[in-house]
């Protein structure tokens, strides 16, 4: 009987052992994470990289670029589709392929060739960028980008990717320092992909309809 007690007693404690291994990688275990932590672990996948920390505030073009590497744009997509391929789309100068290829796909200027990539990006812009890779909007960069800021705020709320915590959860033009846009790109790692570029179909934008993976997943998959 003593035996079978030990046994049961290790059971339990593997048990709860992978539990809380399982805890930690979990999209609530994100909540607590710091803008220092969630730096780290955006820069060991090359996702952010220590000139987020040169401006005060984080820039429309350092946010795009941030969440198009995420959804898995890549400089081997640059390279597959060409240079030529990145022709200017705003009068704007200075930008790379990711900006470009960020603008049929999640972002949008005033309309009138200008996206303005040294502004400071507001939360509801964050909000709207990841949200547009997040949940189906339409079936074209349009019908994504002609959903509303407002509907976009709210549901980036509804993906805990804004929570109630966070300073800015009743401000949505508020702007982000560097670590606290991290808070929010970490969030993003641990939601369900919809958007995404797919390294084995020749770095082509897939949707992935049936949320089989999370972001953090697909990008550790690429790694390895």
């Amino acid at each position: 009987m003593k035996i079978v007690a030990r046994i049961l007693s290790l059971v339990l404690v593997c048990s709860m052992l992978c539990g809380t291994v399982y805890a930690e990688d979990s999209e609530n275990a994100q909540a607590s994470v710091t803008g220092e932590q969630a730096f780290e672990t955006l820069k060991s996948y090359g996702i952010a990289d220590d000139s987020l920390h040169n401006n005060v505030m984080v820039n429309r073009a350092d946010c795009v670029i941030a969440i198009m590497k995420i959804i898995g744009m890549s400089a081997e997509r640059e390279a597959h589709v060409g240079r030529s391929y990145y022709q200017p789309v705003f009068d704007d100068e200075g930008y790379d392929g990711y900006v470009y290829e960020a603008a049929g796909v999640i972002a949008i200027g005033d309309g009138n060739r200008n996206f303005f990539p040294d502004r400071d990006v507001t939360v509801k812009e964050v909000a709207a960028f990841m949200v547009r890779c997040l949940v189906r909007l339409g079936d074209s960069g349009d019908e994504r980008m002609s959903v509303g800021l407002d509907d976009t705020f709210a549901k980036a709320k509804d993906l805990g990717i804004i929570q109630e915590a966070d300073t800015f959860y009743n401000d949505s033009d508020a702007t982000l320092t560097p670590n606290e846009f991290c808070v929010l790109l970490n969030r993003m790692l641990y939601q369900k992909r919809y958007m995404y570029y797919d390294y084995d179909n020749k770095f082509n934008i897939q949707f992935d309809t049936s949320g089989s993976g999370r972001y953090i997943d697909y990008l550790k998959k690429v790694e390895k």
